[in-house]
């Protein structure tokens, strides 16, 4: 019951907020809004950095242009720390070759026959035999030394 009234309270409340930047949007007036969310970038916070790649493909960043090297310019907002997006080139398709897939050999996989199975259901007796004459064992001397 109380969950309902609180959530019917915030519901109302959230109505009663919204609802005048609604009206004003449907009116064409601006809301205030538009100023939160739109970015602008004064000019005095703007800088241009330049970007180029030696000899040994390392790249390099400088705001200014080294002699004899083709430089790229990148225009940096310094106040907000973002950097305009760049498109990436693709890289080339390179042919896939098949890798040949090594079988393992027939003497390393178990292979159970129905004579095999039966061997191995009598080796699994005989080591049941085995624990039920050691845990007889143990209790027998447990029982001597009176426990």
């Amino acid at each position: 019951m109380k969950f309902s009234l609180i959530f019917f309270m915030l519901s109302a409340l959230a109505v009663a907020i919204a609802t005048p930047y609604v009206m004003k949007m449907a009116s064409g007036q601006k809301t205030g809004l538009e100023d939160v969310f739109s970015v602008k970038v004064p000019e005095q916070t703007r800088k241009t950095f330049y970007k180029w790649q030696d000899a040994s493909g390392q790249w390099h960043f400088g705001d200014e242009v080294p002699e004899g090297v083709a430089t790229v310019a990148v225009e940096v907002d310094t106040a907000a720390n973002i950097m305009k997006p760049f498109d990436i080139p693709e890289p080339e398709e390179k042919e896939v070759k098949p890798k040949a897939v090594e079988s393992p050999e027939l003497s390393a996989i178990p292979i159970i026959t129905p004579e095999r199975a039966t061997e191995a259901f009598e080796k699994t007796d005989q080591v049941k035999a085995l624990l039920e004459n050691r845990d007889k064992q143990l209790q027998e001397q447990l029982n001597a030394m009176g426990r």
